[in-house]
């Protein structure tokens, strides 16, 4: 095994993404530590040792990749003086000659006028180190180039933009790896794709440098294939029945009016039936519980929740977008045929003007986020990092009545909520009409199900929420209430608990600190 470390010395990753330039890079990628160890061989002027040291680098593939979670800071346009031409002359009219003027002479002369043309999208990672590891890596030969790779590590002072101070050394005993290579082609549900190191680079490099001399300009080198990155559970933490990483796919809002997070179980059964509409009926009962012949599906089945802003004094509730999560171990050719259904998700809307639940009508024009959202709640390991305190963004809608909130009759009951999507008993259980994250409603304005699973809308009355009394069906409405639990260990999510939880219903989030 070979590894090198990576040190924010000021707490912050500086690096622009190469696609979208006012998106921050994180993890930084393979190839951009490639590029500076490259750029230090040359700078340095180090000798054949480094550069057969490069070489070997650039045939082990792509690392394992151990980094923290993130805070992405406001990305702002920055105004900048554009370069001169290449061709700036100057007419001397007495002698009648052309003088040229190198372009730093020339730049008040000509009035350079700075232009929006530059993005410092920057990060704030939970731990300064990312480890890069080769787990596959010879011992023989990692001896043989160690020495040559510390010259050229102690000598990168920056990673990103020059602002971004980093201390770089090769590693002995790396961190597990949060982020390790996956065979796995564009959109079939990988968590990152990153640019990594292919055989020739260093060549290439130098070539593209050459080339940027005889030209007077930078001129960039051309990207190698991405590879697919799948995020690595840590082995013993307890799973839910749900999937982490690659089975999220999450949409985000980009027209249509806002909703407040009690709107969540409106949205998500539309979700549900617009995704419906795409898909074929071999997979209805992955989609919503029951097979195309009316029969219950004996399996879990896809998961639809709200992504709403929460969790801080600034949270407002607005729900910003929405995850489909897939159960763990789904057949490969189950997942085909949901991402080609997802492929056409374009629209969700509901109409319910002539019921009760008319003021939680919407039309949205939705799209898939391929890569990181600025907003933390878009990412998916904002609700599936693994913690032992979770409380409810969505109040819990219990199949059983509740006699008292904190008796041990409803602790058991949350108890068996958890074992229903495979995690341990909680060893602390909270029942309340109050969430713990702030900016979330209170229960009882949120709608709730039916014992048969239907949804029942709340209406305004006197400026309250309130639920029918009596179904027309004779039925009785299902009581909801949030909740908070607390394991003995840490457990990955999604963690989602009652009966609702396919709807989105139950929904918690890690409570830290």
């Amino acid at each position: 095994m070979f590894a090198i470390e990576v040190e924010y010395l000021t707490g912050r990753s500086v690096a622009t993404d190469r696609e979208v330039r006012s998106k921050p890079e994180w993890p930084p990628h393979p190839q951009r530590l490639f590029a500076a160890l490259v750029a230090a061989y040359k700078e340095m002027d180090l000798g054949e040792p480094e550069r057969m040291a490069l070489e070997w680098l650039e045939q082990l593939g792509p690392p394992q990749i151990s980094a923290s979670r993130i805070s992405v800071r406001n990305t702002v346009q920055q105004f900048v003086p554009i370069n001169d031409s290449n061709e700036q002359y100057v007419i001397n009219k007495k002698k009648g000659t052309i003088k040229y003027h190198p372009q730093i002479d020339t730049g008040i002369a000509l009035r350079r006028f700075r232009a929006p043309d530059r993005f410092f999208p920057t990060v704030i990672p939970e731990d300064p180190l990312v480890h890069y590891i080769w787990p596959t890596a010879s011992q023989e030969c990692k001896n043989e180039h160690r020495a040559a790779i510390a010259r050229l590590t102690s000598s990168v002072s920056y990673l990103g933009h020059s602002t971004s101070l980093v201390r770089v050394t090769v590693a002995d005993s790396p961190r597990l790896a949060t982020l390790i290579p996956a065979d796995l082609p564009e959109g079939s549900g990988v968590d990152e794709h990153l640019r990594t190191v292919a055989p020739g680079r260093l060549k290439l490099l130098e070539q593209v440098y050459d080339q940027s001399l005889e030209c007077c300009r930078r001129i960039e080198a051309p990207d190698v294939p991405r590879t697919g990155y799948v995020e690595r559970l840590t082995a013993g933490v307890p799973q839910p029945v749900f999937g982490h990483g690659r089975d999220w796919f999450i949409f985000e809002r980009v027209d249509g009016r806002p909703l407040p997070l009690n709107a969540s179980l409106a949205l998500t059964s539309s979700v549900r039936r617009a995704l419906s509409h795409h898909c074929d009926d071999s997979i209805a009962g992955l989609l919503c519980g029951h097979k195309a012949d009316g029969t219950k599906e004996d399996r879990p089945h896809i998961a639809y929740i709200p992504l709403a802003h929460v969790g801080h004094r600034y949270a407002d509730g607005e729900i910003h977008g929405f995850a489909l999560v897939l159960p763990r171990d789904l057949p490969a050719a189950d997942r085909i045929a949901v991402v080609t259904g997802l492929g056409k998700l374009r629209k969700v809307w509901t109409n319910e003007s002539k019921s009760a639940a008319r003021h939680l009508s919407f039309d949205w024009t939705v799209r898939a986020i391929n890569v990181d959202s600025r907003k933390k709640t878009l990412h998916a390991r904002t609700w599936t990092c693994p913690a032992r305190c979770w409380a409810t963004v969505t109040p819990v809608v219990f199949g059983h009545f509740l006699r008292k909130l904190g008796d041990a009759r409803t602790c058991r009951i949350v108890s068996e909520c958890c074992a229903a999507i495979g995690l341990p008993e909680p060893r602390y259980v909270r029942v309340s009409t109050t969430s713990l994250h702030e900016g979330v409603p209170q229960s009882w304005a949120f709608p709730s199900l039916s014992v048969q699973g239907k949804p029942v809308w709340t209406s305004f009355r006197n400026g309250q929420h309130c639920l029918p009394k009596k179904l027309p069906d004779g039925g009785a409405v299902r009581m909801r209430y949030h909740v908070a639990v607390e394991f003995a260990e840490e457990v990955y999510g999604p963690v989602i608990l009652g009966a609702g939880r396919y709807f989105g219903m139950g929904l918690c989030r890690p409570l830290f600190g």
